[in-house]
């Protein structure tokens, strides 16, 4: 009967510890209306969206600029290694 408490204790123990836990702690506060650690807001979400979107904007316009760079590297590289004209 001691072996039995004790693994029950245990059993216990590792339960509370784990992700499970927690998740299942979060799900019984918010069925009683307790607001979930954590959550964002739409309006967060869609300031989060417009800022990503104008990151990806900045990302290509640079993207252009270094491919614009790399020609215009190339082309003296090429330039360079001409003969001179006579």
């Amino acid at each position: 009967m001691f072996f039995l408490g004790l693994t029950l204790i245990i059993i216990a123990y590792w339960f509370f510890q784990s992700p499970l836990a927690t998740a299942a702690a979060e799900a019984i506060r918010h069925a009683n209306g307790v607001p979930v650690k954590g959550a964002v807001s739409d309006q967060t979400v869609d300031q989060l969206v417009e800022e990503l979107n104008a990151l990806r904007e900045n990302v290509t316009e640079l993207a252009e600029r270094v491919d614009f760079t790399e020609r215009a590297l190339a082309d003296v590289r090429r330039r360079e290694q001409l003969p001179p004209r006579v």
